[in-house]
């Protein structure tokens, strides 16, 4: 004790220092504390008391901004989605209507070519007319077709009614104006020329230049009708005009020779070709109008058909 300082004279002191609680400290590499320190550990709660922080938090400062943009920003992404989500049909239902407008322009449009179509082989018609119907047709047409394009998959059983109708229109106006320009370009050509058949009243060069100018004409519209149209036409055309040639000398003999009668038989038998080919004219302008009435009725049955099909 002497050593370590804990009494300042040698002898015989009995009593003992007090214990003092000294702080906690590494003794050193391998020294190990006295026996006599008394060391204790510090417990960090032993100053904790319960606190009630419910009102601290209640009292503090939210960011009302974030929020308010998190909300917002969550009600534009549900929105979005359900957009994304109803839009198959909404796109759906808006192509059945624009179906239903076109086939409702259409329909009148039909009726009128029908009526033309009884005209087809009569005696006259309005071209005027004619041309409008088949513009005023021709619009609604392209106008079903591309509304019968946008159909979406399930509707395909209306898109395919729609088309189909659109095609039956489209041959039905392709005919009947093909048929009418054909008639209307031929026409003027049928009727039987004006010759002079007396010898006492044309001179023979004159009587010539008449028929070659005749001739020309009808070879001028005949080269030019396209062959694919009425090709009934087309052949009792090509068949008179072989035989002009023959008929032109024999006329031109008949006038030279002062023979009214041969004269008169070689006006006549252009007169007869002439007729007989107006004859087929008129019988294919009548096919051709069957064909159309056909085409128009099959349409008019696929635009019954479709208010069931669109719902």
């Amino acid at each position: 004790m002497e050593v370590l300082g804990f009494i300042d004279a040698p002898g015989g002191a009995t009593a003992s220092a007090p214990m003092v609680a000294a702080p906690m400290s590494h003794p050193g590499p391998g020294l190990a504390p006295p026996k006599h320190i008394q060391t204790t550990a510090l417990d960090p709660f032993a100053d904790w008391r319960p606190q009630e922080v419910g009102r601290r938090f209640a009292r503090g400062r939210v960011r009302w901004g974030l929020l308010i943009s998190i909300i917002l920003l969550s009600a534009v992404v549900g929105a979005a989605a359900g957009w994304l989500y109803q839009r198959p049909q909404i796109e759906a239902a808006r192509a059945r209507a624009v179906v239903q407008a076109a086939a409702a322009t259409l329909e009148p449009e039909m009726v009128g070519l029908t009526e033309l179509n009884q005209t087809l082989a009569g005696p006259s018609t309005d071209a005027a007319a004619i041309n409008q119907a088949m513009l005023d047709l021709e619009r609604a047409v392209r106008a079903l077709f591309e509304a019968g394009a946008d159909l979406d998959h399930p509707d395909a059983m209306v898109k395919s009614t729609v088309l189909e109708i659109a095609g039956e229109v489209s041959e039905a106006r392709r005919l009947f104006s093909d048929a009418q320009a054909y008639r209307a370009a031929l026409i003027p050509v049928l009727a039987p020329p004006d010759l002079e058949t007396d010898p006492d009243l044309v001179a023979l060069e004159d009587a010539a230049a008449s028929f070659s100018e005749w001739q020309a004409r009808f070879e001028s519209v005949r080269t030019a009708l396209p062959s694919g149209i009425l090709p009934e036409v087309t052949a009792g055309l090509d068949g008179l005009a072989a035989e002009i040639g023959q008929v032109q000398r024999l006329y031109l003999d008949a006038l030279g020779d002062r023979d009214l009668e041969g004269a008169m038989l070689a006006v006549g038998r252009i007169e007869k070709g002439l007729g007989g080919v107006e004859d087929i004219l008129f019988a294919s302008l009548a096919a051709t109008s069957d064909q159309v009435d056909s085409l128009i009725r099959k349409a008019t049955e696929g635009l019954e058909a479709l208010p069931s099909l669109l719902g």
